[in-house]
This record gives C-alpha cells, sequence and structure tokens, in this order.
C-alpha cells in the first residue's frame, strides 16, 4: 500500500488535526513529498485554543513537527524493546505466581501509580504513552477534561496477547450501571458518558499479556488560581494523594511543564501540602523539546538537567493535531518524538550521564522496574507462604495418623480418663477457689444478671413483693462478675440479708385463739404453747418459698461450673499449663478431645445428674432443719413465769420473737448445709470420676466417640490431605523455578 498523508479541516475548539500514516515517518533515503503539498485543507488560525495551564502550540505547526519526526529512523527493535519491557518468560513465571497465589489466598497488592498536574498539561497524554494504547483519545484526537478520578487497573492474562480486554466496571454515580465490557475504538465515548464531576472514582481493568498487574489513578487537573472551583478540586486531589500516605508501593507522579520547574512543582508542594509524600514522588515535565531550544551550549542543558529533582524525566508527547488511530502509530510517533529530543540533545553536546532522564521509553524503564521490584519482594514472601502450607499439611497429615491409631479402645478410654482428670481438676479448683488462671471474670456473672433470669422465668426475687435493690441490700461484691465458690458465698450473704429483712406476717387474735384451742387463756403455758404453735405454722409457710430458690439458684451456680470447665480445657493456656507426662494409658491432650461433641455432652449430663444428687440431698436437710423447729418449744419455757397475768396481744408479740428466734437458727443452720454440700466435700469429686469412669464400657467409647464415622471421616481426611500434598508438590515444581525467573531480572 503507498502510505498516503490525509488531513481535514476540523471545526472545533482545538484547531485543526491530522491523521497520519506512519509509513511516511522513516528515513528510507527516498525523496519524500513536502508536507505542504500533501495537506489539502488550510488551517484555520481565526479559532482560538482553549485557555489552559499548559501552553499550546501554534496552528499549522504540525508540518514542522512531522517534517522534523521523519527525519527520525524508526527502530523497530528499540520500539519493541520499549512496549516489551518485560520478557516473555518473566511475564509466564508472573502469570504462574498469580495463579499460586490466587489459589493458596495470598494478596499481592499491585503498585498503584496516582498521576496529579494541572488541568490540560497532560496527565492522561502520558498515561496512554506508558500503556503505549490510544484508550482516551477522540475519533478527532481530542482528549475530554478528566472530571472524576480515573482507575486503569491493568490485569495479566495471558489469554490477551492479540487485543486487550477492556471493562468499564459499575458506576456508583450512575443508577442501574453494570460492568460492561467495550471495544478500544469505543473506550473514548463510554468515557464520555461518565465524565460526570463526582469524587467516586470510575475503574477500567485493562487485561493484556503485556504487562504485569499494576493500578494507573488519574486525578482530575488542578485548577488555575483564578478559577471558583479551584480549592474544591485541591481537595479532592489532596484525598486521592492521602490514601495513598502508608502504601510502600505506590507512586506519586507529578506532571507539569518543562518551562514551569521549579515553580510549579514547589507551589503545587506547598499548596497541596504533600511534603510527606516526596520520598514517593516521581516527576514528568512535558512539552520538554521546547524548552530545549532554549538552550545555546551543553552548559545551559547540563545545569539545567542536572537540577531536575530524584526520579524526574522529561518528555515530549507528539503534537495532540497529529491523530495515532492506531497502536503501532501511536507507539512510532512517541518513539520517534523521544529520539527527536536526545537528537537536540546529542547537538548541543550534552552530558550522556543524563541521557537516563530524557524521553518516554526512559519513563517507562522506570515504571516496568517498579512494577517488577514490587513482584520481586512478593517472591520469597510466597515461597515461604508455601513452605507454611506444606508444613501445615504434613503436620494435619500426621495428627490424622495419630488420630486413627487412637481409635483403638485402649487410646480411647486413656483419653477420656486424661479429659476427665482435666475435667474434675478444673471443677474442683472452681469450686475450692472460685477462680482459674485462665478464665477472666467476662466468665462470671452479677447479682443483677441474677435477678434478672430470675425474672425472665417469671418468678420474683426472693418472693418478696415490689422490686428489690442490691443497692438497699448492700451485698457484697453485687455488681462484680463473679463465678464457682466466690459466687456462692456472695448467694449465702444475700441470703442472709433476706433472713434478717423476713418478718413474721401479722398475727390476728383469731388465730391465737383458735391456737390454744379448748385450754384457758388464763394460763401463761396456754399463750406460750399457742404463740409457739403460730409461729411454727409461718415459719414453713414463709422460709420454704426462699430456701427453695436457694436450693435453684445453689444449682444453677454448679451447673455453670460444668461449662467454666470445658472452657478451660479448650483454652491452650490451660491446657499447657495442667498436661501432665504423657504416658500409654493417659496420653497428652490433643485436639482430638475436642473434636467429640457426644463425649463432652455426655460428661456435661452426668456432672448434672450428680449436681441434682447434691441438690436432693440439700432439700431433705432443709425440710429436716424446719420439721426440727418443734423441739426448740422446751427451749422457751423459761418465758412461762413472766406470762403471769398477761393478755392475748402479749400472746402476739411472743410469736413474732419466736419467730425471729426460729428463723436465724433455721438460716444459719441452713446456709452452714448449704456451704457443706457443695462447697465443702473434698472426696466428692475423685467419686464422680470414678462413677464416670466405670460407666465407660467399650461399646459405650465406641458410641460417644463415633468410632465408626470417625474412621471413614480420617480415611477421607487422609486421602485429600494426600492429594493435595502430591499436588502442592507439582506447583513447587512450577512456582520454583518462576520465582527464580522473576527475581533474577
Amino acid at each position: 500500500m503507498d502510505p498516503t498523508l490525509k488531513s481535514s479541516k476540523v471545526s472545533s475548539l482545538w484547531g485543526t488535526r491530522l491523521s497520519v500514516d506512519l509509513a511516511q515517518l522513516h528515513d528510507g533515503g527516498s525523496a519524500k513529498p513536502s508536507f505542504a503539498s500533501v495537506v489539502t485543507a488550510a488551517v484555520d488560525s481565526s479559532i482560538p485554543r482553549p485557555s489552559v495551564s499548559a501552553p499550546t502550540k501554534a496552528p499549522g505547526s504540525a508540518p514542522d513537527e512531522l517534517r522534523l519526526l521523519s527525519a527520525i529512523t524508526p527502530d523497530q527493535a528499540a520500539m519493541r524493546t520499549m512496549y516489551k519491557g518485560f520478557q516473555a518468560d518473566v511475564l509466564g513465571a508472573f502469570g504462574k505466581l498469580v495463579a499460586f497465589a490466587r489459589e493458596t489466598n495470598v494478596t499481592m497488592e499491585p503498585p498503584q501509580i496516582v498521576f496529579v498536574g494541572q488541568k490540560g498539561v497532560g496527565k492522561t497524554s502520558i498515561l496512554e504513552a506508558i500503556l503505549g494504547k490510544p484508550l482516551f483519545m477522540k475519533k478527532d484526537g481530542s482528549y475530554s477534561e478528566t472530571n472524576r478520578p480515573i482507575i486503569v487497573s491493568v490485569v495479566y492474562n495471558s489469554e490477551c496477547s492479540t487485543n486487550p480486554k477492556i471493562t468499564v466496571r459499575r458506576d456508583p454515580f450512575m443508577k442501574d450501571s453494570t460492568n460492561v465490557e467495550v471495544p478500544l475504538a469505543s473506550l473514548p465515548d463510554v468515557l464520555q458518558e461518565h465524565n460526570a464531576e463526582t469524587e467516586m472514582p470510575l475503574t477500567i481493568i485493562y487485561e493484556t499479556a503485556d504487562s504485569m498487574n499494576v493500578t494507573f489513578v488519574d486525578t482530575p487537573g488542578l485548577l488555575n488560581e483564578n478559577d471558583p472551583k479551584r480549592e474544591q478540586r485541591d481537595e479532592l486531589v489532596q484525598r486521592l494523594i492521602g490514601q495513598t500516605s502508608d502504601a510502600t508501593n505506590r507512586l506519586i507522579v507529578c506532571v507539569s511543564m518543562a518551562a514551569a520547574w521549579p515553580c510549579w512543582l514547589h507551589s503545587w508542594v506547598r499548596r497541596s501540602k504533600t511534603g510527606g509524600y516526596q520520598a514517593r514522588t516521581s516527576n514528568v515535565f512535558v512539552e520538554s523539546r521546547d524548552h530545549f531550544k532554549k538552550f545555546t551550549n551543553a552548559g545551559e542543558a547540563n545545569k539545567y538537567l542536572s537540577e531536575r529533582p530524584t526520579d524526574s524525566f522529561f518528555v515530549t508527547l507528539p503534537s495532540s493535531e497529529l491523530i495515532a488511530t492506531t497502536r503501532d502509530q501511536m507507539q512510532q510517533l512517541i518513539y520517534q518524538s523521544s529520539q527527536l529530543d536526545i537528537k537536540m540533545l546529542n547537538d548541543l553536546h550534552f552530558d550522556k550521564n543524563h541521557d537516563k532522564c530524557v524521553g518516554t521509553p526512559k519513563l517507562i524503564s522506570f515504571v516496568n522496574s517498579l512494577v517488577l521490584r514490587t513482584y520481586q519482594q512478593y517472591a520469597p514472601l510466597i515461597k515461604n507462604h508455601q513452605r507454611l502450607i506444606v508444613s501445615n499439611i504434613t503436620a494435619a497429615m500426621q495428627l490424622t495418623i495419630k488420630k486413627q491409631a487412637n481409635l483403638t479402645p485402649f487410646k480411647l478410654r486413656g483419653t477420656a480418663m486424661n479429659y476427665l482428670t482435666q475435667f474434675v481438676h478444673s471443677i474442683e479448683t472452681v469450686i475450692q477457689d472460685g477462680t482459674l488462671e485462665n478464665l477472666p471474670p467476662q466468665y462470671g456473672t452479677t447479682t443483677a444478671d441474677e435477678w434478672r433470669l430470675l425474672e425472665d422465668r417469671g418468678e420474683k426475687v426472693w418472693h418478696m413483693p415490689g422490686s428489690v435493690s442490691a443497692d438497699e441490700w448492700n451485698i457484697p461484691a453485687w455488681s462484680r462478675p463473679l463465678f464457682g465458690r466466690q459466687q456462692m458465698e456472695r448467694l449465702l450473704s444475700e441470703f442472709r440479708i433476706l433472713i434478717s429483712r423476713t418478718k413474721i406476717i401479722p398475727i390476728s387474735h383469731d388465730e391465737i385463739a383458735i391456737a390454744a384451742g379448748s385450754l384457758p387463756l388464763s394460763d401463761p403455758a396456754t399463750f406460750l404453747h399457742a404463740a409457739f404453735d403460730v409461729a411454727q405454722q409461718r415459719l414453713p409457710d414463709q422460709l420454704t418459698p426462699v430456701i427453695k430458690q436457694l436450693q435453684d439458684r445453689a444449682a444453677h451456680i454448679m451447673r455453670a461450673v460444668c461449662d467454666l470447665a470445658h472452657t478451660s480445657i479448650k483454652n491452650p493456656k490451660r491446657r499447657v499449663g495442667f498436661q501432665r507426662t504423657p504416658t500409654a494409658s493417659t496420653p497428652a491432650v490433643v485436639e482430638q478431645e475436642l473434636e467429640y461433641p457426644f463425649f463432652i455432652h455426655w460428661v456435661s449430663r452426668k456432672f448434672f445428674m450428680f449436681v441434682e444428687n447434691l441438690v436432693k440431698t440439700f432439700a431433705e436437710q432443709c425440710a429436716n432443719e424446719i420439721a426440727s423447729t418443734k423441739f426448740l418449744l422446751w427451749e422457751e419455757a423459761k418465758f412461762t413465769g413472766s406470762l403471769k397475768g398477761a393478755q392475748i396481744e402479749d400472746a402476739v408479740n411472743l410469736a413474732s420473737q419466736a419467730f425471729d428466734n426460729m428463723k436465724q437458727i433455721v438460716a444459719q443452720n441452713i446456709m452452714l448445709k448449704c456451704h457443706s454440700t457443695f462447697l465443702e466435700q473434698p472426696h466428692m469429686w475423685g467419686e464422680l470420676q470414678s462413677s464416670i469412669t466405670m460407666e465407660l464400657t467399650e461399646e459405650l467409647l465406641n458410641e460417644l466417640f463415633e468410632v465408626p464415622a470417625e474412621q471413614k471421616r480420617l480415611e477421607q481426611e487422609s486421602a485429600e490431605l494426600t492429594s493435595l500434598k502430591s499436588h502442592l508438590d507439582k506447583q513447587d515444581a512450577i512456582v520454583g523455578p518462576a520465582i527464580s525467573i522473576l527475581t533474577r531480572k
């Protein structure tokens, strides 16, 4: 096909642009037609360009630029190197690492590069130049103003070796928006539809086989000083920069005009308050060729380049009037434009040490190096993670083998005995000391919590009329969460306070008369018998409900100890602290003991039955104590002589006095019996363990430990672990060389 040049007059604010066939931009030694001979439309210089921060070229300068670029011979090998920064073996190794990381749930955060600069300075063009694809350029060669953050997430995909796959993610700013896959040519139009002024970023997924994973962020341009929206835009960009403040694999690229250095950059840093980010900041100075033209000798050029900040680059992109409609055209224009900058400096005989900062290829190489270094840092982490997975699988396989060996009746009995020993020991510690070294107070219960539990069951606290306040009762440690012995002692204190506040229900004269029966009331002994008879009748009626609630709450405290014991055994620190020397009959505690809920439930049920027996014993003792109050009559016989000439009202007072005396004696004895029944039985826990042990027959052990089902499950688990281990061994043969390839570059 014969090379041709086409041009057209475009009536827009951006002036005239030319579509260029890159076959014209080479120096093959043959004669080339002048640019004027192929331009068929005059450039209308009467249309002014928009006023932006970046200086613009004079209308009609495209022919001069085209003439200069055509003098640069395109080096095809150098061009391929520029946009093939990663060799095929490196990209293949990276793909294998990504696949392994995804499979093993390892997160490799891609490096993030944030472009910041004034409106119209060329941030989007720099991003396109790095990618080597006309992503944002419209058909007329113009670019839309970036009104919102644009995130371009470059993702490696080996299947996209020919054409990239571009997906515009759901726009949170637009209603009913969804993920849309769009062709490269339609991307500018799609972005124009989403180019609303908002702080919500728009994400583009760019899948390609030519690059590792990297994320670019194109921020809205900073506005001129006199723009009314300047402060709002500055705050937005500052927030975007602040989001990258703690990341070590992120870079802020400040894009500014070459002629604006150093005033523009210093002014922007002070205004945006990003001085803390300078260590992670790179600078790209555009339109460098126009500035290089001002140099008259090598000294001026070397002085200017030597004063550049670290990691700064001077680039000149092709004029916006030269439209590159394909990837190859765009890449060739960028390459020739960079070579033209180098040629201009070579003509001045500048110091070649500054060559590494001039031209777009050097910027692309810098970005590729940043990306490669990032993933080289991940390589040893992935390798260590792989070793850890293999180690864990090996340990799991060994544990599975051990579990299978422990399913024999002899080992199961040892496992059960070991657990029971710790269970009883934990209960004994809680009952005797009221504490466990590995259980914080949060496991306890306050008095208010106990009362609330009673109210939830529809019971009144201590069957007292009205509300009861712990503050009024002055119960010791009522607001502290306690368990075990301490909680039981607080309950007894609460019971003692209640008894002291309990008064006999008022006695009527008729009750005294009925109690006296046919005996004459003139006899003092009749008053005595009548008063004590009424008091004895009142005592069971008033104390039995209170004693019953004492029994219930004591039983609840004892049952709660069971859960505390199980929790204590599950605590790793507790297991280490109590672990005894392993023997053939009593193996050390292993995780296997905690994997059999039927056995643990059976132990709990046996303990609850044991507690019920204690409660029954205590209830019988309480009933006997109340029944024994009739023997207190003869102790009060000394009152007989003082009742001569007494009236019936004196009998009522005597009954109240007898009730108070009897309730104190009964309450004191009941508290002693409660304390001794639940807290002071040193041989009780050994009896509990013995009774449980005697019931553990071989059939019961097989049932509680689910031996048949457990054997089948362990066989399946062993097969899965073996398969996974084999898969990881194969992966190691793939990941190991991949890491070597990635790290040696």
